[in-house]
């Protein structure tokens, strides 16, 4: 339980924690650790009253029971929140409107702050440690480290903050001096020894007015006096309570004598010394000479010292942070584009979603963004300012490499350049030490941050940037002159900035089809919209070119799962075609239909099949071609797993026997793997799903087959196929062999409408195994796929493990819903028994058994799967018995079929 406040104490949800500290503490009323837990919490709380009630309570509650009063801990702390101004007492809780209305919450850092947390408690033990929160510019550090800050503050112990400016580098003791003129060291720093403040005056001069009895300091001359000085500051901070937090934010600008001093303080381990030092940092700022190496170094021999590196936000945290600071919620695709831009820089995301700067515009390239996306002028003025430092040579090479995008090497960026590597070199290492790019690998390098690069890109005019990207398209045509493919989307993208749409129609179709190759099917279909765009923008654009790019994009459309963009996109190339486009025209009706199929809507299919038929036969007889008679083939092939969904099984039969002579005279090679496909099916169905090893033989005929095209996402639909009429056959080993290779398979090449078929047939062998934990993950993702057809056989399984967890009021509603989900669907189910079994165990133990036998006979229904001849005779036995007027009798029997199912794997 103290785990669990603890928890929502790191999170700030204090609460929470206050509940939680509470229950412990009636656990034990006279445990003196949690009362002071409770007075913390308090206090973060903004409640210092009930804090100093909880001490009172305490002290009240020993006596009574112990006769003694509270520890010198529990009474320091008393006395530390009595000495508080009640000004500090302002709640930092999660749901604290004032404070979360001026300060955006800390997102992702909870690893961090708990850190920082567990090296405060070392120094309240009595130990000084130093603790570097390194991170990038706008990555959240001085947020934290003024959230612990106010953290202490909270708890009436003393904490204070100076921040270190580029401009102040030769202003020695700058940070030390802001310390102490902080509110909480004045009183202390006043009440020292004029000894002391007569040498601290020599830093602050306003200590000689408000003192002015105190003697003027003498020069510095010698290294005595130094010393002196140096102990008048440490006499400053010993001088205050204890413990103590220091944050010194940017320490990279920190000026060498302070970090001398802070090194004296902290090497001199005096027993009253309680500091937390906290120091931000940015890496990429500290030069090879800094004095920050020394001084990190020898403190590192000296006492603790714990490093923080703060990352960038992942998108879920990204979109967290959005959420608290806009005025509305934004889109999933206004997350998404957000978390692209700003790539997790919280200072990023804060100005932007506080400036509305963003919007939804698509990108063209991962390495190259053109959205509209505008930096905000505080996020703008860090990246500005640091190009601008920059010397002429390196700013013009920063220039050319944002051209390249934001990842570059060595060789295009000299040969762009025109000039020698000798040259670029000391640009280049430049760029490197001011963390402005970094090397990904030798001779590969990266921009920092994408806004960087987009920074310099925006500087420069649209003449010179269209002669870079010529000159960087030139460059990467004549160094990877062998490797075309690998960089076709590249020289697309450069062509197309500098001005030359021909190439880049060239090179973008070029790229999606290497895209495809790798199965690389988002790029493949942005480079192909690419191209569809690019089109419009000639004088006169070539209408069937465009259509055959667009029925490339509805084919990946198809491919990924995106049924309304697939759809859209091959209406589209409908309305483009003419009539003498006929055989073109009945092919894109025939994807229409496949694609209905996909997702399960047969009767929407079967139109389209129509309509292809219909433009197919209407073509003049010179032009039935054997190209024409293959199309018809594909055409017939498809309809028939079309009159499988619908239970036209002797019209799927008819069509088998059509096309089985052309098939064998004239099909592809493809087309006579699928026809001995449409056999396995046929021959399931006709046999109810309990195959023999003639079945079997054909699917394994049509898998060799189709492993002689090569092409891995039509290898897995057919792994599939052998793989389902072997879990019929009750091979259930091999069986999830061929089921999970083609999976593997599947996603590869990203075919998710093929990944949720697979997943489907995955789901029954695993129930079929007793493997929940397998069949679960598949119901995971099964229900996360974007084809709602899939969903009832997910909530059956839901049921079936429900049923495991006796969990049965679930499990009954989740099996009913599956039934609700095939019963409202135009397509004929064979599985039912994937629901119906939990129902008819529910029924049966609720000795309902007029209704369990409701559910047995649409277990026996001739159109759904067979059970092995055993089990089937028992349910038999059960309706029989039930017919017979003898329920009690039927009641067992159902009781036996029940064990039996279990023992093959149906329940």
């Amino acid at each position: 339980m103290k785990s669990l406040s603890s928890l929502l104490e790191q999170e700030r949800d204090y609460e929470a924690a206050i509940a939680v500290a509470l229950k412990l503490l009636r656990l034990d009323p006279l445990d003196e650790s949690t009362y002071r837990y409770l007075m913390q919490l308090y206090v973060l709380n903004g409640d210092r009253v009930t804090a100093l009630r909880t001490y009172q309570t305490c002290a009240s509650t020993l006596e009574r029971e112990l006769g003694v009063e509270p520890d010198a801990s529990t009474r320091e702390m008393y006395e530390r929140l009595m000495q508080a101004s009640p000004s500090l007492a302002k709640p930092v809780s999660a749901g604290t409107t004032a404070f979360r209305s001026s300060t955006a919450p800390m997102v992702g850092r909870q690893r961090a702050w708990a850190e920082l947390q567990s090296a405060w408690q070392h120094v309240v033990e009595g130990e000084s440690t130093v603790v570097i929160v390194a991170g990038e510019a706008g990555i959240g550090k001085s947020r934290l480290v003024e959230e612990m800050r106010f953290w202490v503050q909270q708890q009436g112990m003393l904490g204070a903050i100076a921040r270190c400016y580029a401009a102040e580098d030769a202003i020695a003791y700058t940070p030390i001096t802001t310390w102490l003129k902080h509110e909480a060291l004045k009183k202390s720093l006043n009440a020292l020894p004029d000894l002391w403040l007569c040498e601290i005056a020599r830093l602050i001069p306003a200590l000689l007015l408000q003192h002015p009895y105190l003697p003027h300091p003498e020069p510095l001359q010698d290294v005595w006096q130094q010393q002196r000085l140096f102990d008048a500051l440490a006499q400053a901070l010993l001088n205050t309570p204890q413990p103590l937090l220091l944050v010194l934010d940017d320490l990279q600008w920190t000026d060498r004598d302070t970090l001398i001093w802070l090194h004296y303080l902290l090497r001199s381990k005096d027993p009253r010394l309680h500091l937390l030092l906290v120091c931000t940092l940015r890496v990429e700022e500290i030069t090879a000479e800094h004095s920050f190496h020394t001084w990190f170094a020898s403190l590192q021999r000296e006492i603790p010292v714990t490093q923080i590196q703060l990352e960038r936000l992942n998108s879920v945290e990204t979109a967290k942070l959005a959420a608290f600071l806009g005025p509305e919620p934004l889109t999933p695709d206004m997350q998404d584009n957000l978390y692209r831009e700003t790539e997790g820089n919280p200072l990023f995301i804060v100005e932007t979603v506080r400036a509305r700067t963003f919007t939804l515009a698509e990108t063209v390239s991962a390495a190259h963004k053109t959205s509209t996306f505008s930096l905000p002028s505080p996020a703008q003025a860090v990246l500005t300012t640091r190009l601008a430092q920059l010397s002429p040579v390196a700013s013009e090479l920063t220039n050319l490499a944002s051209v390249i995008g934001r990842s570059f090497t060595l060789d295009v960026l000299v040969q762009a350049s025109g000039h020698k590597e000798d040259m670029i070199v000391p640009g280049l290492d430049e760029l490197w030490q001011r963390r402005i790019i970094y090397e990904q690998s030798e001779g590969s390098y990266d921009f920092s941050h994408d806004k960087l690069r987009e920074t310099a890109y925006q500087a420069l005019s649209t003449l010179k940037r269209r002669r870079l990207h010529y000159n960087v398209a030139d460059a990467v045509l004549t160094l990877y002159a062998d490797q075309l493919d690998a960089v076709s989307g590249q020289l697309a993208f450069h062509y197309e900035r500098a001005g030359l749409t021909e190439k880049a129609l060239l090179y973008y179709e070029r790229a999606s089809v290497a895209a495809l190759q790798i199965y690389a099917n988002m790029e493949a279909s942005k480079a192909l919209q690419r191209a569809i765009d690019l089109h419009y923008t000639r004088p006169q654009p070539q209408i069937t070119e465009i259509a055959r790019l667009r029925e490339r994009l509805g084919d990946i459309f198809h491919l990924t799962g995106q049924s309304d963009a697939c759809l859209e996109m091959y209406q589209k190339v409908i309305a483009l075609l003419s009539s003498e486009h006929s055989r073109w025209l009945a092919r894109i009706h025939r994807k229409i239909a496949s694609h209905w199929n996909s997702v399960t809507n047969p009767a929407a299919s079967i139109l389209s099949y129509q309509e292809a038929e219909h433009l197919l036969y209407n073509i003049a007889e010179e032009e039935k071609d054997l190209a024409w008679q293959q199309e018809l083939l594909q055409m017939k092939i498809g309809q028939v797993w079309t009159l499988n969904l619908l239970n036209r099984f002797q019209e799927m039969v008819d069509i088998l026997g059509q096309i089985q002579q052309p098939i064998e005279q004239i099909g592809t090679l493809m087309q006579k793997a699928q026809y001995f496909q449409c056999l396995c099916l046929r021959d399931s169905r006709q046999m109810r799903y309990h195959v023999d090893e003639q079945v079997i033989n054909t699917a394994r005929l049509a898998l060799s087959i189709c492993q002689k095209s090569g092409h891995a996402g039509d290898i897995g639909n057919f792994m599939y196929t052998l793989g389902s009429v072997l879990m019929w056959a009750g091979q259930l080993v091999e069986a999830e062999t061929y089921l999970q290779t083609g999976l593997t398979l599947e996603e590869q090449v990203g075919d998710i409408t093929l990944q949720l078929f697979g997943l489907f047939f995955l789901t029954m062998l695993f129930r079929r195994q007793k493997q929940p934990d397998k069949a679960r993950q598949c119901v995971e993702r099964l229900l996360r796929g974007p084809y709602p057809g899939y969903g009832p056989m997910a909530y059956a399984c839901q049921a079936w493990l429900a049923w495991k967890e006796d969990r049965l009021v679930e499990a009954q509603r989740l099996a009913e819903f599956a039934l609700a989900g095939w019963q409202h669907a135009s397509t004929s189910y064979p599985f039912l028994w994937t629901a119906l079994w939990p129902l008819i165990a529910i029924a049966v133990c609720q000795e309902r058994v007029a209704v369990s036998i409701a559910y047995v006979h649409q277990l026996l229904d001739p159109a759904q799967e067979a059970h092995p001849a055993a089990l089937t005779e028992q349910l038999e036995r059960a309706v029989q018995l039930w017919e017979n007027k003898q329920p009690e009798q039927a009641q067992v029997s159902l009781l036996k079929a029940i064990e039996q199912a279990q023992v093959e794997g149906y329940l």
